[in-house]
């Protein structure tokens, strides 16, 4: 059973009255995404929460209230979960499925919405920057916002949004 959170219901319906107001589409319920889709450690050891998204998908624009709800689970969690992430970190590295210098974890997490080939629409970026701005308000504490990336063959890199999250540092 999903865990049922004031900040994801009360995000949820922000975004509801944003799309009523703005003639779009009312995004899904917030118990319709159950999967986690990415779980990364960065270079400073917080735990990266990647929800992914095609690119060309309508379902980007909403991707925060996901990055938001799977946010607030693994907060929760997190004090449990970190002695076996810890240790599936240590077995990874010992047969060479990670790298030998990755950091440990510190216990602080990361929310990032990402797709790889291709770009959304402007439109649906447009609509992607009120969204985030909408999301980044009810974020537990320690996640200042979801960060929006597109994986290239280079490795991930910033989306820069304009709107009402443009500027805002990752």
């Amino acid at each position: 059973e999903a865990l049922e959170v004031p900040a994801v219901l009360a995000a949820h319906e922000a975004v509801a009255a944003l799309a009523a107001k703005q003639g779009w589409k009312r995004p899904a319920s917030p118990k319709g995404a159950n999967e986690l889709d990415q779980l990364a450690i960065d270079d400073r050891g917080r735990l990266v929460l990647v929800e992914l998204k095609d690119a060309r998908a309508s379902e980007v624009v909403t991707a925060p209230l996901q990055a938001l709800r799977y946010a607030w689970e693994w907060h929760a969690a997190l004090d449990v979960l970190l002695p076996s992430l810890q240790a599936l970190r240590a077995a990874r590295m010992a047969v060479g499925l990670m790298p030998p210098d990755t950091p440990e974890l510190t216990g602080e997490l990361r929310a990032v919405v990402a797709w790889g080939e291709g770009s959304p629409s402007p439109e649906v970026l447009r609509r992607l920057a009120e969204v985030k701005a909408t999301v980044d308000r009810h974020f537990p504490p320690g996640i200042p916002e979801v960060e929006v990336w597109c994986v290239t063959p280079d490795g991930p890199r910033v989306v820069a949004l304009h709107g009402p999250s443009a500027g805002r540092a990752g």
